[in-house]
Order: C-alpha cells, then sequence, then structure tokens
C-alpha cells in the first residue's frame, strides 16, 4: 500500500463525519500554532493527525529543559537544549510525513510578526507560556476579528479559553 493510498485510509472516517466540503476545508486551512510546550505539542499531534496537512506554523522561542520530559512528549532527552518549535515539528512529521509544517524558533513579539502575518491564518491557536505572549496574541486577533481558542498552564491549573 502506498504512502498516499495509507493516509487516504487513515482520514476516511473524518471525511464522512464532516462531510466532503467541511473535510476539504480542515484539509486546505492554514493553521498557526503559537506555543510548543505541553498543550502546544499535543495540539501540534492533533492536527496531523485529524488531517489538518496543507500549512501548519508553529513558534516558540523557548528551548527544551530536562523538566519538558514528563509532559512534552514530541520531546526525548537527546532533543534537550533544542529549539521546542524545530524540534515539535521534526516529531509531528513523524506522525505524518506529508504534513506541511514550518516552524519558527522565535518570539512572537519580533516584527516579521504583525497583524498581516496573523491575517494570513484560517486558525490561530494559542498556547503560550507567558501572559506578554497571550496579549500579544490577542492583539492580533482582534484585528482579524476571528475565533482564536487558548489553552494554557499555570502551576497545577489547566484551562481553556475561546476568544470570539
Amino acid at each position: 500500500m502506498s504512502v498516499c493510498i495509507k493516509t487516504m485510509a487513515r482520514y476516511q472516517g473524518i471525511e464522512r463525519a464532516l462531510g466532503a466540503a467541511l473535510y476539504e476545508r480542515v484539509r486546505s486551512a492554514r493553521v498557526l500554532v503559537v506555543g510548543a510546550g505541553g498543550i502546544g505539542c499535543e495540539l501540534l499531534k492533533n492536527l496531523v493527525m485529524t488531517s489538518f496537512l496543507n500549512h501548519i506554523e508553529v513558534i516558540d522561542l523557548d528551548t527544551i529543559d530536562v523538566s519538558n520530559l514528563n509532559r512534552q512528549f514530541l520531546f526525548q532527552r537527546q532533543h534537550v537544549s533544542k529549539s521546542k518549535a524545530h524540534v515539535a515539528r521534526e516529531t509531528a512529521l513523524q506522525f505524518e510525513p506529508n504534513a506541511n509544517i514550518v516552524s519558527h524558533h522565535a518570539s512572537i513579539f519580533e516584527s516579521r510578526f504583525d497583524v498581516e502575518f496573523f491575517k494570513s491564518f484560517d486558525v490561530v491557536i494559542g498556547a503560550p507560556s507567558r501572559c506578554l505572549q497571550l496579549a500579544r496574541l490577542l492583539t492580533a486577533m482582534q484585528a482579524r476579528l476571528t475565533t482564536y481558542p487558548h489553552g494554557g498552564t499555570s502551576t497545577a491549573c489547566a484551562w481553556l479559553r475561546t476568544f470570539l
């Protein structure tokens, strides 16, 4: 069985559940994930496993620490001190090699990540580890007037908010 046929077979159930038109929108969506930590890793894996394959970008300035290994499953001991965004991309591609994933080891405060950058995506999902990153994302999403799901962790608490 070829890779293409395997990929098609993997997503048949999703296509049946969503219908052909919505399934095509999902497959062709441009998705931005901000944060490649505990929640960002899970999001990235879930996106590629549920057929968001056209274009995914992930941004994170952080590097992998030993303390991340017990909760950020895309990372292993050999990844310590490497970019979370780059390693998350490489590991997610092992789940689905046909996915188009671009990683940025960068801060969302850089000028290249302006409102126009955010407007180029159909879906923006935030899992930033810092409140200032969230504020930057919210400003960009208000300019876009789009739905923005945001999840995060804080000490022993986890939460998910959707901003409309």
